[in-house]
């Protein structure tokens, strides 16, 4: 999978680099890079349902909540940086 690149000087960045909830700033041009609207809106189209989906089997199951969270959860959120686009803008 292809990662994410710097707004301005088109560094790709590394995985661990993205593990964020807060603007990204690049080790090369220092520059802050914010995740864009669009793709915002993309990974919660995709966390939404599915921790929906994993509250449901918790509940509603005998399976043992860490393997819905190893199985179902984390291969989700794991995806998601790699989904990002950066712009400069904070609500861009």
């Amino acid at each position: 999978m292809k990662l994410p690149v710097c707004w301005k000087c088109n560094r790709s960045f590394k995985y661990h680099e993205l593990l964020t909830f807060s603007a990204v700033k690049c080790p090369k041009c220092k520059e802050r890079n914010y995740v864009t609207s669009k793709k915002r809106l993309q990974n919660a189209l995709y966390t939404g349902p599915v921790s929906f989906l994993g509250s449901m089997t918790i509940i509603h199951s005998n399976i043992n909540p860490a393997i819905i969270l190893i199985f179902l959860i984390l291969p989700i959120l794991a995806f998601i940086p790699t989904n990002y686009k950066f712009t400069n803008k904070v609500h861009g």
